[in-house]
């Protein structure tokens, strides 16, 4: 996400309406990737895949896979949990960073943790209370 200095008040992401963020969501949860992979239209048609996140077989990375056909030009595609499909709204709970090549069939994503939550506050030079809660919800409001 990039945040650029706000216009009358309001940041892109709030003129844009982007996904809030989730930070420390289950392992195992229903969810949705989107982006735009290259075998498709030549990368001008978003596509999804959609199913149960699971612990990611690569040892020592922190994050979760998805059973996906999105190719790697899908890199930096949202992973959403909870997603609203009347209204495409959820929250976004991983990053697709990377494929396997003994497990082409899957997308891995990197979790948005407390390390991350660190940083993205420490960019916006505000850190927000600590609830206590495994798992956080945060986004416009935050901003």
């Amino acid at each position: 996400m990039i945040l650029l200095s706000p216009i009358s008040g309001l940041h892109v992401q709030e003129i844009v309406d982007a996904q809030v963020l989730s930070i420390n969501a289950p392992l195992r949860a229903s969810a949705y990737a989107f982006g735009y992979s290259s075998d498709r239209n030549n990368r001008q048609l978003m596509v999804y895949c959609n199913g149960t996140t699971e612990a990611c077989t690569y040892s020592g990375f922190n994050g979760a896979r998805l059973l996906c056909g999105m190719d790697n030009s899908g890199y930096g595609s949202s992973i959403v949990q909870q997603y609203d499909v009347n209204n495409a709204i959820g929250y976004q709970t991983y990053v697709y960073v990377f494929r396997l090549s003994n497990s082409p069939n899957y997308i891995h994503g990197a979790k948005f943790d407390t390390n991350f939550k660190r940083m993205k506050f420490k960019a916006l030079k505000t850190i927000p209370t600590e609830s206590g809660e495994d798992s956080e919800h945060f986004g416009k409001k935050d901003l």
